[in-house]
This record gives structure tokens, C-alpha cells and sequence, in this order.
């Protein structure tokens, strides 16, 4: 767990990228936890490959959906660089559409689907009207839900947009269908690690990921804030 110590006469706290195997990075550390989570792993490794940047990533995103079953798709949604600066459209980087591309290829794999029809049995994720046996491939399927959820933001539905359907409920948080992408929000497209995808999880990401990254130290001052890390030295593999 997160510690302290001094160096050169400053006493310093230090912490871990990940303490458990298959446990959520940075949770450690409260100054950590409450910080961009891109942000801090380029602060901790800012000579990181794009491959090991979407690693991470891919990591990041299985984990915060494995929790429950199934996730309201808001859930799966960090802020990767900033608190103000997340949007798709923004000229400066977010790793958003990086982001967005490892979703659709563990959509694409097998390892998570999309529900926009659903019930009260809340370890049921498996239903006729998943993504997955939308249209007439996966790769349609993916192609049209990402280009209407994601890149016509969705996923960050506000209150203002919200109307009662004919029932006289919530649309933003009823039921759908894939074929009202106007009605979808972050509240009614849920998201839910399939049984291929928590054995990918399990068996092969999360004890690879740990081994990786099990000895790397990050340090703080005592605002929190990062000034280095023993990562060019702890890193294996």
C-alpha cells in the first residue's frame, strides 16, 4: 500500500501502479485516484510506446467493467488526459478515438457486447437484442453503433435532452433499440464483460499486466503530485 519515505531530506510518499493482480491501477493512492488516468502513466512513463499505451488501456477499460455483470455505458467512459479536455472533437490529444478503437476490437473478439434491451436479472447478459447479433456482421454492427454512440456523443447525455415515450417513462432511461440511435444515452446502452472476455481477463491480461508492473514505485510530494518513478528500472517484459 501507498508509503512514505525521504529522499534527500524530503519526506516523500510513494505507490504502486497496481498492488493486486487484477485489481484497478492507481487505486492505491487517493492523489493518484483522483487524477486523469493517461495522464499520470505518460507522467510516470513519458517514453511509452503506443503499443504499450493501448496495453494499458485496453487493461483500464476490461477492469472498470468487470465490477458487475453489466455497466451503464457511462462507466466505461474515464478521463484519460483531462477533466475538461475528454472531448472526441478536440483538437488537442485525448487518446479518446485510441480509446474507442480497443472497444470495438474486444467488441469484435467476443470479449464484451452492448445491451440496449434488458431485464430485472441482473447476471443476465446475453440477449437477442444484443450489438452482437446486430445486422448483418459484427464489423457493421460495430462501424454503426460507434459512429452514433461515440462520435455523436451519446454517451454524455444531459438531462436537458430527456422526453417521456409513449408509456409515459424516460426515454434516456428506458429500453431502446439499435435502430432509435436518437434515444440511446449513457443510461440505456449498457455494457457487460462476456464469459471469452472474463477468461481473457483472468487467465491471460491481468496475471501479464501484474507481472509487468507489480514492482513499479510511483513518487509524490507531499501535494500528490507526481516526480518520478522507478519504472525504467521495474518494468519486466
Amino acid at each position: 500500500m501507498e508509503s512514505t519515505y525521504k529522499r534527500m531530506g524530503t519526506e516523500m510518499k510513494k505507490a504502486k501502479i497496481i498492488y493486486e493482480c487484477n485489481k484497478q491501477v492507481f487505486r492505491e493512492s487517493d492523489e493518484l485516484f483522483s487524477k486523469p488516468t493517461i495522464s499520470i502513466f505518460l507522467k510516470v512513463m513519458p517514453h511509452a510506446t503506443k503499443v504499450v499505451i493501448l496495453e494499458f488501456m485496453e487493461y483500464l477499460f476490461l477492469r472498470l467493467i468487470s465490477t458487475f455483470v453489466r455497466h451503464e455505458s457511462d462507466e466505461m467512459m474515464p478521463h484519460l488526459i483531462s477533466y475538461d479536455n475528454d472531448d472526441i472533437d478536440s483538437p488537442k490529444p485525448t487518446y479518446i478515438s485510441e480509446y474507442i478503437g480497443i472497444v470495438g476490437n474486444l467488441f469484435l473478439a467476443g470479449y464484451i457486447d452492448f445491451l440496449c434491451d434488458w431485464d430485472d436479472d441482473y447476471k443476465q447478459t446475453d440477449y437477442p437484442t444484443n450489438l452482437s447479433y446486430y445486422g448483418n456482421s459484427k464489423y457493421e454492427a460495430w462501424v454503426y453503433f460507434r459512429d452514433n454512440f461515440f462520435y455523436k456523443k451519446k454517451f454524455c447525455r444531459s438531462y436537458d435532452e430527456d422526453r417521456n415515450n409513449q408509456e409515459g417513462y424516460s426515454v434516456l432511461y428506458s429500453c431502446t433499440s439499435w435502430d432509435k440511435p436518437d434515444d440511446w444515452s449513457q443510461y440505456n446502452i449498457l455494457v457487460a464483460v462476456t464469459q471469452k472476455g472474463k477468461k481473457y481477463l483472468n487467465e491471460i491480461l491481468a496475471p501479464k499486466f501484474y507481472e509487468k508492473y507489480k514492482d513499479v514505485e510511483i513518487y509524490l510530494d507531499d501535494e500528490g503530485n507526481i516526480i518520478g518513478s522507478n519504472a525504467d528500472t521495474a518494468i519486466k517484459g
